[in-house]
């Protein structure tokens, strides 16, 4: 099968900024569905507006169905983008629908409006001013007016973590029946994966884009990407904060720091002897090495404990090092 999606190389900086997109490459089939995540000011959004042609002040190549997507008009993509703040029309819903119903050139009976909206919880509130809605009810809102597009390709941009549990439940429901005919890509922050992981466990099977300082990283599914993780929660919670203590190589087997000062020390009796012979271990990730408590219970990590975790169990963190360049 054909690729419906390819994203090759893309490349984005904001006005005097370095770049937050760099050589980001993935593609996609038709009705797929690809799950973006990412941390806060790392390109999460800007690649949706990229993909989706909002944007084209882009290096690189978006094609859809290999044609360029800066060579296709806006209303043959059959693009529709949910933000994390939904973008609706000031007046009431019924004003909303009305909208999305004109430039498709249909029309829809008071009647139909009245049960398209008893389908996406809004019953009653036809009349109802957008000001007024709930930030659930503005999404909820969105994923209606999509619903009437059809379209061939939904982007949605972390939607999820300004709900309750209730709310995510229910609009996930919501999200599954638009998304369903469609191809898709999903974007989770880093504070969803944390604090949302039963919404997130839904899309544990499809494919996954990491986006970190820039990168972006492709997994087959969200197993593949955790197993890259010393632990999930933990490289997003470093990753975020920044927390860095110095570097780290390996040599002979045998791991070596280099603390902020510069100073050089081998992982051994006499480390333990710096921190009152408190027994350590050390947890190698995928960018990091992560020094702890050797009797930290990493049960508290699936728990999601993760403040816990960290006033308890972490001594210090290391940037791994290449060579003498830090990944």
């Amino acid at each position: 099968m054909k690729n419906y999606l390819e994203v090759k190389n893309l490349c984005y900086a904001h006005y005097k900024q370095p770049l937050c997109l760099k050589d980001v490459t993935f593609s996609m089939k038709k009705n797929e569905t690809l799950v973006v995540v990412g941390f806060d000011d790392m390109g999460k959004t800007t690649l949706l507006n990229c993909v989706s042609g909002f944007d084209d002040r882009y290096f690189g190549n978006v094609l859809l169905e290999e044609v360029d997507i800066k060579n296709i008009p806006d209303e043959d993509k059959g693009f529709s983008i949910l933000y994390e703040e939904p973008i609706l029309i000031n007046g009431t819903i019924e004003k909303n629908l009305d909208f999305v119903c004109k430039t498709l050139g249909i029309k829809k009976e008071r009647e139909e409006k009245e049960d398209l909206i008893l389908k996406f919880g809004l019953e009653g509130k036809l009349k109802s001013k957008v000001k007024n809605l709930s930030y659930a009810e503005r999404v909820k809102l969105n994923l209606a007016r999509i619903w009437i597009k059809q379209p061939r390709f939904v982007f949605i941009d972390d939607i999820f973590r300004n709900l309750t549990a209730e709310e995510s439940a229910e609009i996930l429901g919501l999200v599954q029946e638009v998304t369903k005919n469609s191809t898709n890509i999903i974007v989770f922050s880093k504070d969803t994966v944390l604090k949302n992981r039963e919404i997130v466990n839904n899309f544990k099977n499809n494919k996954l884009l990491y986006l970190n300082n820039s990168v972006g990283r492709l997994y087959k599914n969200f197993a593949e990407f955790e197993k890259s993780c010393v632990d999930l929660n933990a490289t997003l919670f470093f990753d975020y904060y920044k927390v860095v203590n110095g570097a780290c190589y390996v040599e002979d087997g045998a791991y070596f720091f280099v603390d902020n000062t510069g100073v050089h020390f081998k992982f051994d009796k006499e480390f333990n002897k710096k921190f009152n012979n408190v027994k350590l271990d050390v947890i190698e990730g995928e960018d990091t090495v992560f020094v702890f408590k050797k009797e930290l219970n990493l049960e508290l990590y699936k728990n999601n404990d993760v403040n816990t975790y960290f006033k308890e169990g972490l001594i210090m963190m290391f940037a791994k090092l290449d060579g003498s360049r830090i990944i």
